[in-house]
């Protein structure tokens, strides 16, 4: 009489059974699209300065950081360059 050992199938033999049958795909198609835009801003700062934060005399004068604006004559403000 002869013994027969039944034995369970090791996961690499599972998965090798599996590769070979032919895969069925769901019926399911996703589509899509990635959209990106961007604004690039500048700092936002004063353009034109009161003639009494200005340091200096004549139609060129200095800002208390060191920027130069341009001033009309007997102007009450000046506009600051565009630096």
């Amino acid at each position: 009489m002869t013994r027969h050992s039944w034995r369970m199938p090791t996961a690499g033999a599972l998965l090798f059974t599996s590769a070979l049958a032919p895969a069925h795909a769901q019926g399911i198609r996703v589509t899509g699209t990635t959209w990106f835009q961007s604004i690039d801003l500048r700092p936002l700062r004063a353009d034109t300065i009161p003639v009494s934060q200005l340091t200096g005399s004549g139609t060129t004068r200095l800002t208390a950081d060191g920027r130069q604006v341009q001033c009309a004559a007997a102007a009450t403000f000046c506009v600051a360059g565009a630096s």
